[in-house]
């Protein structure tokens, strides 16, 4: 495949679909390509998706989940502005609604990430369940050439994380992936 026409390029974070493969290469191109910021039309909630179990035909065009506020599809929407979600929209709003610290801690955790580990690294946020809880995890898609992806993300927990992390009630966790998949 044409690293040129590979999913990803040009298209902002909360476009690229679950389960797409980015190589390193494409992931270098998708960095130096123009920054910006697609707007949502107001009364048209759009969002991506996904759950391992059960999901839509159009990850794009799911219901949003039963019992959410107004406030919770705004912060969703709001959160996909840096953010890709790669998890079940109505786990990560649940999160959300039991931990209302979780929503300014996510938005404030972007410029510190950014900084950490680079303007044009891909952020995907998707929840992680278990019997007990579920939880929210913020994780820093890097290339596979990345030098010391540890140190930075130790970097990055000593300066901002750990003087952050107990507004979170233990329900949030940073974590990088290096490679050439999602």
């Amino acid at each position: 495949m044409n690293s040129l026409s590979s999913p990803g390029l040009g298209t902002p974070q909360t476009e690229i679909p679950p389960g797409t493969s980015v190589s390193s290469q494409t992931l270098k191109m998708y960095e130096q390509s123009p920054y910006y910021v697609r707007e949502r039309e107001r009364g048209f909630p759009v969002f991506t998706s996904h759950s391992s179990t059960q999901f839509d035909l159009d990850p794009y065009t799911q219901d949003w989940p039963q019992g959410d506020t107004p406030l919770l599809r705004e912060q969703l929407i709001n959160l996909q502005r840096d953010y890709t979600l790669v998890s079940n929209t109505s786990l990560i709003t649940d999160v959300l609604a039991d931990v209302p610290a979780l929503y300014s801690l996510l938005q404030q955790a972007v410029r510190p990430l950014r900084l950490t580990f680079g303007e044009r690294k891909l952020l995907l946020l998707e929840a992680l369940e278990s019997d007990e809880d579920t939880i929210l995890r913020v994780l820093v898609k890097l290339p596979s050439d990345t030098t010391r992806p540890a140190e930075l993300m130790r970097g990055f927990k000593r300066d901002w994380w750990l003087k952050n992390c107990s507004r979170s009630q233990a329900s949030l966790v940073f974590d990088y992936e290096t490679g050439n998949g999602f």
